[in-house]
């Protein structure tokens, strides 16, 4: 038994962009150091779904767990490896990033990357479909027939396909290939006739919105997760941790609510993006996100109400992951 004292119970919180390699990788002992990962777990964030990793970093790592029970060290991990792309495709446009993509040359080399991954544990594959931050620089991007391979080949494995884009024309890239979500929210509008597509077809969008550096694509990228949400689309939030210089933790998952509350989504909204649709992005629903008979209990307890102030994000009481209390303060 565990006594709520008044606070609001809800599931733990799941950030659907980071890239803990980045962050929290050593090169020379070639692990992850656990104690790293904590701030997430303290805060109450039990799941993160990491989408670009340089190969070979997870599979040995024993705090990673495959959605079936949780480490008891850390978040759970649900992990992507390499971003799939076109040869001289984005990430290896962005020297900085060059170490986290693997490209593709054929069909049949991209069936055969995306078993690889899925027999080394991987939950989500991700592509590379960037033409050019914020405009059309030319890069390589993935055939559309190349896609298609890719994610006949992932579903067929249980993994789900996210896909880095920035602009409408990879949007449309990403869903003629059959992509299951977005790995950041579009930097342009979303059409309507688009946008009713992906309803149809069940897309989701992690957020990501604060990252950009650039008012307007940030604006933008908010518009749109808040048009998608109020249509009833899957959103979900997204940091990108490792990126752009955040702290481990909640204060820049946070920061990311918040600027998407001022954009117009309501605080309900974003509590269903940081836990059920979280869910649903890192491809463990089944699992958590939702307090349901029968999964697994990753359940946090907030002191005071977040539908009231979001801010009470902030006072994580208990963290209990996979039934086991790991944080009661």
């Amino acid at each position: 038994m565990v006594d709520a004292k008044g606070g609001t119970i809800m599931p733990g919180m799941i950030d659907t962009h980071v890239h803990v390699a980045r962050g929290v990788f050593s090169g020379e002992s070639g692990s992850i150091d656990p104690g790293t990962l904590i701030p997430w777990l303290a805060a109450g964030m039990t799941t993160l779904r990491d989408v670009a990793t340089p190969p070979g970093v997870f599979p040995d790592v024993k705090l990673v767990a495959d959605g079936q029970a949780a480490s008891h060290e850390a978040p759970r991990v649900v992990w992507a490896g390499p971003m799939v792309t076109a040869a001289g495709g984005y990430p290896f446009t962005v020297p900085r990033y060059a170490s986290v993509g693997e490209d593709v040359e054929s069909v049949e080399e991209a069936r055969q990357v995306v078993a690889r991954l899925a027999d080394g544990g991987a939950r989500i594959i991700k592509l590379g479909l960037e033409k050019g931050y914020y405009a059309d620089l030319g890069w390589a991007l993935l055939s559309v027939d190349t896609v298609r391979a890719i994610t006949e080949t992932a579903h067929a494995r249980g993994l789900r396909v996210t896909a880095h884009v920035t602009s409408i024309d990879e949007v449309r890239l990403a869903l003629d290939g059959g992509v299951d979500d977005l790995a950041h929210a579009p930097l342009e509008p979303i059409p309507e006739a688009m946008m009713r597509e992906m309803l149809e077809k069940g897309i989701g969008i992690a957020t990501t919105a604060t990252v950009w550096g650039v008012a307007n694509a940030s604006a933008q990228a908010a518009a749109n997760a808040k048009a998608y949400a109020d249509a009833g689309g899957i959103v979900s939030i997204g940091t990108d941790y490792g990126c752009c210089g955040q702290a481990a933790g909640l204060s820049p998952y946070l920061a990311e609510m918040e600027f998407l509350r001022g954009a117009g989504l309501t605080t309900m909204q974003l509590l269903v993006a940081a836990t059920r649709s979280g869910a649903i992005m890192a491809n463990v629903s089944r699992e958590v996100g939702t307090l349901e008979v029968g999964k697994i209990a990753d359940i946090i307890v907030v002191e005071g109400d977040p539908l009231a102030d979001l801010q009470a994000l902030n006072n994580v009481r208990v963290v209990i992951q996979g039934g086991a209390v790991i944080v009661n303060r």
